[in-house]
């Protein structure tokens, strides 16, 4: 706990936190959210890994950490042990109906599908010259991240992510393809 009270003395209100499942155990996780809410600031989690399957974790961990979230980023296959069989677009409507959140379902060559309130849009994926496909999923979390702390609206920020993660794929590995701001044509 020492280390995470350390991390967090650096959160602002307001900030956007950015909470991976999948590295860390699932409590651990939910001690750092709770640190960061009591920072009052803004939790997205980055769901890459499946919580129940991969991760050990027990259905009421993962409820406990997508209640407290601000925005679920998960990717479509990550949450079938839990929503076996959704659509993501019906992905995204379980989490609304069932957690209240935005979420924003990444689902490889088929896109990216989020939701305002009960409304659900699509993100076409960009088209790129696929090089290799690995940290395209980190590169579209950190774009929409970096665009909403920016002010930008979920809508702007999701399609700076697919950009993100459409540059990452013209690349070998994970970091070579990582775009920076002003390849997107952004200041920092």
């Amino acid at each position: 706990d020492g280390e995470m009270r350390r991390l967090a003395v650096f959160i602002e209100a307001g900030d956007y936190v950015l909470v991976e499942i999948g590295e860390v155990p699932l409590q651990t996780c939910l001690r750092f959210i709770s640190l960061v809410k009591e920072r009052r600031a803004l939790v997205v989690l980055d769901v890459d890994l499946d919580p129940v399957f991969q991760c050990r974790g027990k259905s009421a961990e993962v409820a406990s950490l997508f209640s407290v979230a601000d925005i679920l980023m998960p990717n479509r296959l990550s949450l079938s042990s839990l929503y076996p069989d959704r659509t993501p677009e019906e992905l995204v409507m379980t989490l609304w109906t069932d957690f209240g959140k935005s979420a924003i379902v990444s689902a490889a060559e088929d896109g990216v599908y989020y939701n305002i309130g009960s409304e659900v849009s699509h993100q076409r994926i960009f088209e790129t010259q696929v090089v290799d496909t690995v940290g395209a999923g980190d590169a579209l979390h950190g774009g929409v991240v970096f665009a909403l702390s920016a002010g930008m609206s979920l809508p702007e920020a999701v399609k700076l992510g697919a950009r993100c993660g459409a540059m990452a794929c013209s690349a070998a590995g994970a970091r070579a393809g990582m775009p920076r701001a002003p390849a997107l044509g952004l200041a920092v």
